[in-house]
C-alpha cells in the first residue's frame, strides 16, 4: 500500500528488502495485535455480548477481565449475528506464529456459549518453499 504509492510518486530511498522485512517484523513483534470474525446466520442480534477469555495452550475457555487473553464478542450483524474475537494487549499467545489454530479453537467455544453453530473448523497451513 504506502510503499507502492511512495514508490510510484519517485521515493528517493533504498529499498533493501531484507533491511525493510526486518524494520516491519521487529515493530510488529513490539505490538502484537490480532482479530478474527465469523458471520452467524441462524439468528439475529440487536445488542452485543463480550466474554473475556484465557488460552491455555490448545484451547479457548471463560475468563475472568483480569486473566483474559481476548475478548469474544457476539453482536448484530447485517447478516444475523457476528461473533469476534480481539486479543488483550496483554495476551499471553506466543509471539511470531500463526494465530489459526487459536482462532479456530475460540469458534469451537463460541458455539459452545452461544449455540453459534460455526462447527468444526481445520485451520490452514502455509509453508514457505
Amino acid at each position: 500500500g504506502d510503499i507502492n504509492r511512495a514508490v510510484i510518486a519517485g521515493l528517493d530511498g533504498d529499498l533493501r528488502l531484507r533491511i525493510l522485512e526486518h524494520a516491519i517484523v521487529s515493530g510488529a513483534d513490539a505490538s502484537r495485535a490480532g482479530r478474527w470474525l465469523r458471520p452467524i446466520t441462524h439468528f439475529s442480534m440487536t445488542t452485543t455480548i463480550d466474554q473475556p477469555i484465557a488460552y491455555n495452550g490448545s484451547t479457548w475457555r471463560p475468563a475472568d477481565q483480569h486473566d483474559a487473553d481476548a475478548t469474544m464478542s457476539l453482536g448484530p450483524s447485517a447478516q444475523g449475528a457476528l461473533v469476534l474475537v480481539k486479543l488483550a494487549d496483554s495476551h499471553r499467545l506466543p509471539i511470531g506464529r500463526p494465530i489459526a489454530q487459536q482462532a479456530a479453537t475460540a469458534f469451537t467455544l463460541a458455539d459452545i456459549i452461544w449455540d453459534t453453530r460455526i462447527g468444526d473448523l481445520t485451520p490452514g497451513t502455509a509453508s514457505l518453499v
